[in-house]
């Protein structure tokens, strides 16, 4: 008799336990930078790394580690549409922030310039028509900005928040800095479509199918970014209590650059001429077809 009443209490525990793999912490790898804070509402486990070299190896891991990963959309779009990722595109997360300007105080026409080869060099040359006598390429938008402000230059292309960055650092220095061109605006006349997307949500497609619960918190902590200035203290606590793992400047200045950095989320689906758009400077024709479904 003791030995069924073990059994039963066994069993019941069993009954009641939850299975593993109902629920789970989804695993996300970002660049630093704009984002990296397109997920500071984002619950999960998280990593942060510069440059692109760690986040195309995850897209082409054939044992994938992580459940979401935050790219380049023609990073990511060149590499999934290769049938060598087990990703799909789920979103996009930030959009185009480039900015030509000017030092009204500089004795020259010089022009500093930086992403030679890159998204940064496809857009001036899509937006702008610049003599390329005058064009340098610089590594980095950080020496991009001392060229501008020292004077170095008289145009500049600046990213944000760099581009707030540099004019507070203007005005403290008594530097005439001014907007020529919003790249964007420039794209939007030239190609028809609202603006340029950048970085993209891929996921990979067995989890977003078997966690369906913690992608649609995921989804949700996503858009609550869009609820700009609503949610602005909130932000600005987030940000300074890490801005350094974000790789971003101090609160006040990403708080300044905050809607000029186009940091809003979108399901692909919704904004597939806006891809398709941007994708076509790269020779890659509709990616409907590795939309996340």
């Amino acid at each position: 008799m003791k030995r069924i009443i073990v059994l039963l209490l066994s069993l019941l525990l069993v009954g009641c336990s939850v299975p593993k793999g109902d629920t789970k912490s989804l695993k996300i790898i970002t660049p630093k930078g704009a984002p990296a804070l397109s997920m500071l509402f984002v619950e999960g486990d998280i990593s942060y790394v510069d440059g692109s070299d760690v986040i195309s190896a995850a897209l082409l891991n054939p044992n994938p580690e992580y459940d979401v990963i935050v790219a380049p959309l023609n990073l990511g779009a060149k590499i999934i549409t290769t049938g060598n990722s087990k990703y799909r595109l789920y979103g996009i997360v930030t959009w185009g922030n480039l900015y030509y300007v000017e030092n009204a105080n500089a004795n020259n026409d010089e022009i500093a310039l930086f992403g030679e080869g890159a998204v940064p060099q496809i857009i001036v040359d899509n937006t702008l028509q610049l003599p390329k006598e005058k064009v340098t390429y610089y590594p980095s938008v950080v020496e991009v900005q001392a060229a501008i402000l020292s004077g170095k230059v008289r145009y500049a292309l600046l990213a944000q928040p760099a581009y707030a960055a540099t004019l507070a650092k203007a005005e403290e220095n008594g530097i005439e800095i001014s907007l020529v061109y919003d790249l964007q605006a420039r794209w939007a006349e030239i190609n028809g479509v609202s603006n340029y997307p950048q970085a993209a949500v891929f996921c990979l497609e067995d989890s977003y199918v078997k966690f369906e619960t913690e992608f649609e918190q995921f989804k949700a902590s996503l858009t609550q970014i869009n609820n700009y200035p609503e949610n602005i203290n909130e932000i600005e606590k987030r940000v300074a209590s890490s801005y350094e793992t974000l790789g971003v400047p101090k609160a006040p200045v990403v708080l300044e650059a905050w809607e000029k950095m186009n940091i809003n989320f979108v399901i692909a689906s919704e904004c597939a001429d806006e891809i398709n758009a941007f994708l076509n400077l790269f020779n890659i024709s509709d990616i409907s077809d590795y939309f996340i479904k």
